[in-house]
């Protein structure tokens, strides 16, 4: 079985913000103000991670900006998804599926938004079960090796102290850390987990 995380992981995160920046500077929206206005929206104050692209909107329709017009954009932006998948996500996940391995995805952000996400990114039908929380991903992890306490679990993800922490609460998973740009190397270097710069390398690390 794998867990896969999407963003960052699947999916190129970093691009799909540039994305964002490029779109919303043509109505006049500066770089720094869409970093302060995402920022912003990301969490709200009981930690939960609420990151939508109406929840943006409204933000910057705060700022004087038209809500639609901004939302167009966001959502226009939301529905190509698919052009942002790694460039060997699919021939990765492909591979899973042919090696009839199961594959759940375990997304953390908002959840309306992440489902929409990731059934625009065209992945649904290499994958088995989706999940998407807004607070932590224990309680889903627990929830999978209570039910596969025999089977071997590799969890793939890009960020290493919430890998750190899930790998020592369940030690039934095996980790394999994606190497994400948000992220300074060296924590990578420092984690003693195998990393990957590519999907493509998982299969030299592990067993399928």
């Amino acid at each position: 079985m794998f867990i896969l995380d999407f963003d960052d992981t699947l999916f190129d995160t970093h691009a799909f913000k540039q994305q964002y920046y490029m779109a919303l500077k043509n109505i006049g929206i500066s770089q720094e103000l869409c970093m302060q206005t995402y920022y912003k929206t990301r969490s709200d104050t009981f930690g939960r991670t609420t990151y939508s692209d109406k929840r943006h909107a409204k933000c910057l329709s705060q700022y004087g900006f038209d809500y639609g017009t901004v939302l167009a954009l966001l959502l226009r932006i939301t529905k190509n998804a698919k052009t942002f998948l790694f460039d060997d996500t699919i021939d990765f996940l492909q591979t899973l599926k042919e090696k009839k391995e199961t594959v759940v995805v375990l997304s953390l952000g908002e959840e309306e938004f992440q489902r929409k996400k990731i059934k625009a990114s065209g992945i649904l039908p290499y994958v088995d079960k989706v999940f998407t929380v807004n607070t932590t991903k224990n309680e889903i992890v627990k929830q999978i090796v209570t039910e596969c306490p025999e089977e071997s679990i590799y969890f793939i993800n890009d960020k290493v102290k919430e890998t750190q922490e899930l790998v020592e609460e369940f030690p039934q998973l095996t980790p394999v850390l994606k190497v994400s740009k948000s992220i300074a190397f060296v924590e990578y270097e420092q984690s003693c987990i195998p990393k990957v710069q590519h999907l493509s390398e998982i299969f030299s690390l592990v067993m399928v």
